[in-house]
């Protein structure tokens, strides 16, 4: 049930594309890579919402909680491997994409640029926070800060492009169901702080200690999207 619903909620952004009025199809390669980003940028904007918080807000035991904390790592992982598929594998199937990653290039492509390095600084920051971070809130708020700019940043990228969603009512609803996760997670920030001790141990130790195995949800999520993906690009064909 839960890796349906999060499989669902990425491919929303992609969804999208397939309602709104596209260009003519380039290729299966080409397609492949825009669909890899259109599925990064729907499962990060999830990851917001898919946190230890939302497992301690509802009152779950730290056991669910620390799997909350898993299943944000893994899947932050999987999405921002996407991006890299997307933006790598662009760079090599045309290498003139490199030309929109310089100071010149047009303010939305730098947005992506910006965005992935963004993703990729907060993984790092990931890896072991305690030894950057003394306390649990200074680290928090850090991720917090650096996850919406770089959502913002992404968002623009996607929209700015156009590429995908004209007219520019595609675009609206596809801000609105990227930016939603982000804001019910901070209405749902209220009354959490003070049940927070259960997330705690991940935050000292950096490691992931849940006793539940995410990794066959990590998995059916991850299978989905790629045939999702294959299917849009092969449709597009």
């Amino acid at each position: 049930m839960i890796s349906a619903a999060l499989a669902a909620g990425a491919a929303l952004p992609l969804m999208l594309v397939l309602a709104a009025a596209m260009p003519a199809p380039e290729d299966f390669f080409w397609d492949a890579l825009m669909a890899a980003g259109f599925l990064a940028a729907g499962g990060i904007s999830l990851l917001p919402v898919v946190t230890a918080r939302r497992a301690v807000r509802l009152q779950r035991s730290a056991s669910v909680a620390r799997a909350g904390f898993e299943l944000h790592e893994l899947l932050s992982y999987l999405f921002v491997g996407g991006v890299l598929v997307h933006a790598v594998g662009l760079i090599v199937y045309q290498p003139v994409i490199i030309e929109y990653m310089k100071l010149s290039a047009p303010g939305y492509m730098l947005a992506g640029t910006a965005s992935a390095v963004m993703l990729l600084l907060i993984v790092a920051l990931s890896k072991r926070p305690r030894r950057r971070f003394s306390r649990y809130n200074a680290w928090r708020r850090t991720h917090a800060m650096l996850s919406l700019s770089a959502i913002v940043l992404m968002t623009y990228h996607v929209t700015g492009s156009g590429y995908y969603l004209v007219p520019s009512i595609w675009a609206w609803l596809l801000t609105a169901i990227v930016a939603a996760p982000t804001c019910l997670s901070v209405i749902g920030r209220r009354g959490v702080a003070a049940a927070e001790k259960g997330i705690a141990p991940a935050f000292n130790t950096g490691a992931s200690s849940g006793h539940l195995n995410v990794w066959p949800l990590l998995v059916a999520i991850a299978g989905f999207l790629l045939a999702l993906g294959l299917v849009f690009a092969s449709l597009r064909v």
